[in-house]
């Protein structure tokens, strides 16, 4: 089986760096795994860079997508398709796929594929209108009356073009946690799909588990100690 990952970027990021991290397994695995992405980062052999792999008329086609964007402030159509095409895979699996212009690959031209298509549900926005997190529970319906302002008007819209998307198809969704498995099943997008759960893998030469005594040891503290963990995007 030959396995596909496209991705934005292949490095930068939480849905890279998961993702780095399945190919590599796969690749340990002695599974044939490749990644394309529009923003290479690494030297790996196996992350195919798209703007290496233009030729003439896929150059054509993305500056004329340039010239459109700067004239009509349209999305970028996806150019990447005929590309696609010359690359021999099994199954594609898509991770992060969006940029400030629109989608790194439409879902229009995936209908022409005719392969089994994975998602990974790095966050919230494959079952949302558009939220990365959601801020209430208008994916369970439709989201429609969008509490963040920027996604007021184009909420439904965009719920409405994924169901539409999601029913032809027939894509499958992966969770990398359980309550991400809950969420996503919830939802009105992809209560019909396949969700299933499939932790994120480590590398447990690196991580992996010790007793607590010893940890405490390790990092100094005492075994009555109370010790308060706490997470946050920045500080």
């Amino acid at each position: 089986m030959k396995i596909l990952h496209v991705s934005l970027t292949d490095a930068e990021g939480g849905a890279a760096i998961a993702m780095q991290r399945l190919h590599q397994q796969l690749l340990n695995n002695e599974v044939e795994s490749l990644i394309l992405t529009m923003n290479k980062k690494t030297a790996d052999a196996t992350v195919l860079y798209v703007p290496d792999l233009y030729n003439s008329t896929d150059r054509i086609h993305r500056f004329c997508d340039k010239v459109i964007h700067r004239i009509t402030k349209k999305k970028y159509k996806s150019y990447i398709y005929s590309i696609l095409e010359r690359i021999d895979f099994d199954v594609l699996h898509l991770h992060w796929i969006e940029d400030d212009y629109g989608d790194m690959l439409s879902w229009f031209d995936l209908k022409s594929l005719r392969i089994p298509i994975v998602v990974s549900l790095h966050d919230c926005v494959n079952f949302t209108g558009g939220c990365h997190y959601y801020y209430c529970y208008g994916f369970r319906k439709n989201c429609i009356n969008c509490p963040v302002e920027r996604y007021h008007k184009i909420s439904n819209k965009q719920f409405c073009f994924k169901k539409k998307w999601y029913s032809i198809l027939r894509p499958y969704f992966v969770a990398p946690s359980r309550w991400m498995q809950t969420i996503a099943q919830k939802s009105q997008l992809l209560s019909n799909s396949i969700v299933d759960f499939i932790p994120h893998g480590i590398d447990t030469n690196v991580f992996r588990m010790i007793p607590k005594d010893t940890a405490r040891e390790i990092l100094g503290y005492k075994k009555d100690d109370i010790i308060l963990l706490a997470g946050a995007v920045s500080i």
